[in-house]
């Protein structure tokens, strides 16, 4: 841990020009949106097993367990809705896992582009793939239905059984994968993570450099299934850097730390320091906390600011 404690105030990119509105009701279910845009179908993930480069980058920061948290069939995560700029990319934050059988699945939301090059902001999005190349594109939300901005959900995916998972958002059904008659079904042996643990990440997807800035979103929660009741997963250690199909000539700038004195509550995305691959991030010490103070601009132009303690020490 490190000696001195600093403040990090993050001036995240005002949503005021998007061109939708926006609306949600008491339960931030609801959405109203009359921007009719059309999301481009940008894939996320999965995390990297093996290097096939492709022509983009998919650079991947965030905190996945150890082995005590193999063999999960189930995982969900708390996430706080942040939105950035992209850049003719997309950025994301989800809760996936590789399956025993070499797919993939994950769930969370993301910050995109439209069809027409508009920004889509903060919708919830689900992905599966039963091998790591698959033409497998995300199922994404309309816009908005991850707000508001700085609000908590919780995305959830389930082995619902024969090899099809469910996906959730604050206990909504969002959707499933692929069933046995259909197209890239996962298989019937696609149960659990196998010998692979979930993990809570954020990514820049499909970038041509990496000079985006993402987030840092913050996420908490981590938890997971194994044939049993839901625990939280006891150990999380740094994730990096780069998803499957990425190239990697150019680093992953971004960084993860965990909230200091809570465990499985962290911090990933840009101006946070990138800790040595597979360090140790909870269980954490409580020593003195200093606080991290997010703010941003909303939709409706009013000034916001969001607090987490972080490490100091």
């Amino acid at each position: 841990m490190r000696t001195r404690a600093f403040w990090i105030t993050l001036a995240i990119i005002s949503v005021a020009g998007l061109q939708s509105l926006i609306v949600l009701d008491h339960n931030q279910w609801t959405v109203n949106s009359n921007s009719g845009l059309i999301p481009q179908p940008i894939r996320q993930g999965p995390l990297q097993t093996t290097y096939a480069l492709g022509a983009y980058y998919w650079f991947q920061i965030g905190a996945s367990g150890d082995n005590n948290s193999y063999n999960a069939d189930s995982a969900n995560i708390t996430i706080r809705t942040v939105y950035d700029q992209v850049r003719n990319d997309a950025h994301s934050y989800w809760v996936g896992t590789l399956l025993s059988t070499g797919g993939f699945v994950q769930v969370g939301y993301l910050n995109g582009l439209s069809t027409t090059g508009q920004p889509y902001c903060c919708a919830w999005f689900f992905e599966t793939f039963n091998t790591p190349n698959c033409d497998c594109p995300p199922i994404i939300g309309p816009e908005g239905s991850s707000g508001p901005i700085g609000s908590w959900h919780t995305y959830s995916m389930v082995h619902a059984g024969n090899g099809v998972w469910s996906f959730y958002m604050d206990g909504n059904l969002l959707g499933e994968s692929p069933l046995p008659s259909e197209k890239n079904y996962l298989g019937a042996g696609a149960t659990s993570s196998g010998n692979k643990a979930p993990a809570g990440i954020a990514e820049v997807a499909q970038a041509s450099d990496n000079k985006d800035i993402i987030g840092p979103a913050e996420f908490k929660d981590l938890e997971i299934r194994q044939a049993g009741p839901w625990h939280q997963m006891p150990i999380g250690v740094s994730h990096c850097c780069y998803g499957y199909g990425s190239q990697t000539g150019l680093p992953n700038l971004y960084g993860v730390s965990e909230v200091e004195g809570h465990n499985s509550d962290f911090l990933a995305g840009s101006n946070i320091r990138q800790p040595p691959s597979s360090t140790t991030l909870w269980p954490t010490s409580i020593l003195f906390p200093t606080q991290v103070t997010l703010n941003f601009i909303d939709h409706s132009r009013q000034f916001r600011e969001m607090s987490s303690q972080f490490p100091s020490g």
